[in-house]
C-alpha cells in the first residue's frame, strides 16, 4: 500500500552513498538503538544500578532484533523521535517555551515517518492537555492527529 512517509527523504544521502537495501536496514537498526537510550536515561535517574541491564535487555530483545534485521519498516524512523519527546516530557518540569517547541518539533518530525504515528501524537497531546496544563499545545497535537489522519 501507499503510505505518506516524507521522512524517508532523509535516507536519500545514505542510499546515494551505498545503493543497497543493507543501507536501509542499518539506518533502521540505528533508529531502534536510539530508541532505547531514553529508557536507559530514565531508569538511570531512578535506579542507576539497573540502567545497564535494562538497556541490554531492550537492545537484545528477540523481537527488536527481528524487526531490525528482517525487513525495512519506515515507522521505525519515528520511534526515536517519539521516545526522546516522551523522555523530555517525563523528566523536565516545568517546561520552558524552548522545550515545548523542541518536543512539538520531534513529534511533527515523527508524523513525517508514517501516518500511523498520528494516534501517538494525539495521545501525547492528551497527556500534555491534562497533566502539564498546556491546553494550547495539547489541542495542537490533537489537531495534528486529525489533519494527518484525514478525519
Amino acid at each position: 500500500g501507499d503510505h505518506f512517509a516524507p521522512l524517508l527523504l532523509a535516507l536519500v544521502p545514505l542510499y546515494w552513498l551505498w545503493p543497497h537495501t543493507g543501507a536501509l536496514l542499518i539506518a533502521q537498526a540505528i533508529a531502534l538503538a536510539l530508541t532505547a537510550l531514553p529508557a536507559y536515561f530514565l531508569v538511570r535517574e531512578k535506579h542507576p544500578r539497573l540502567a545497564l541491564p535494562v538497556l541490554t535487555a531492550l537492545l537484545l530483545h528477540p523481537k527488536l532484533l527481528e524487526i531490525a534485521l528482517s525487513e525495512f519498516h519506515e515507522i521505525t524512523l519515528a520511534m526515536p523521535l517519539v521516545a526522546w519527546a516522551l523522555y523530555g516530557l517525563v523528566t523536565r518540569h516545568p517546561l520552558s517555551q524552548r522545550q515545548r517547541v523542541s518536543f512539538a518539533l520531534l513529534l511533527i518530525l515523527a508524523l513525517l515517518a508514517k501516518e500511523d504515528i498520528a494516534v501517538t501524537v494525539a495521545s501525547v497531546g492528551v497527556y500534555w492537555f491534562f497533566t502539564k496544563k498546556l491546553q494550547l499545545v495539547g489541542r495542537g497535537m490533537c489537531a495534528l492527529y486529525f489533519k494527518a489522519s484525514g478525519l
